[in-house]
């Protein structure tokens, strides 16, 4: 009798998982993915973001902004996106950059605030106020630790595919660089 109570409840259980998860992914579809490429014009809310270029920060200057980060987690690399805002609206908007997301395979970093700040001046902020039909150029720095990649994908970095990634759901928003 026990046996049959406990089946008939882990059936029950089990049918309402599955009736539940079936409902869930109704109401929430799948991803879309929309890439873009470096220079292309893409349009996000109500801007017109370009990459106009991307590049590793030379040892030197790693050093100069980053000493203290390399002597405690060790060897540092920084991608730099130069990204040009327009401000395609009729009115004033804020654009809120610190959402933007840098990936490579499986490795995934935000902005670093102080390297944004020494490569933008102290009066940058991530969170821009951009008047109607202006433009601007940001450079955001995003950092990747060796700690977070096999010896053989550190050696390899420079050569890596990078996405600057806008926007995750309901579309994956990305610019391939």
């Amino acid at each position: 009798m026990k046996k049959f109570i406990l089946i008939s409840v882990s059936t029950v259980l089990l049918i309402l998982i599955v009736f539940r998860v079936v409902i869930i992914n109704q109401k929430y579809p799948d991803v879309i993915e929309q890439s873009y490429t470096t220079r292309e014009k893409v349009p996000y809310k109500t801007f017109e973001l370009t990459v106009l270029d991307y590049y590793l920060l030379d040892k030197e200057t790693l050093n100069t902004l980053f000493n203290e980060e390399i002597r405690v987690l060790g060897e540092y690399q920084c991608m730099i996106v130069d990204l040009h805002i327009k401000n395609i609206d009729a009115k004033e908007q804020v654009l809120n950059v610190y959402t933007f997301i840098l990936e490579t395979g499986a490795a995934k970093n935000g902005i670093n605030l102080n390297a944004f700040y020494a490569l933008n001046g102290e009066k940058a902020t991530l969170s821009p106020q951009i008047s109607a039909n202006e433009t601007i150029v940001l450079k955001l720095p995003f950092h990747f630790t060796e700690k977070n990649f096999t010896k053989s994908k550190w050696i390899e970095f420079s050569q890596r595919d990078f996405s600057l990634v806008l926007n995750l759901y309901p579309k994956k928003l990305i610019i391939n660089l």
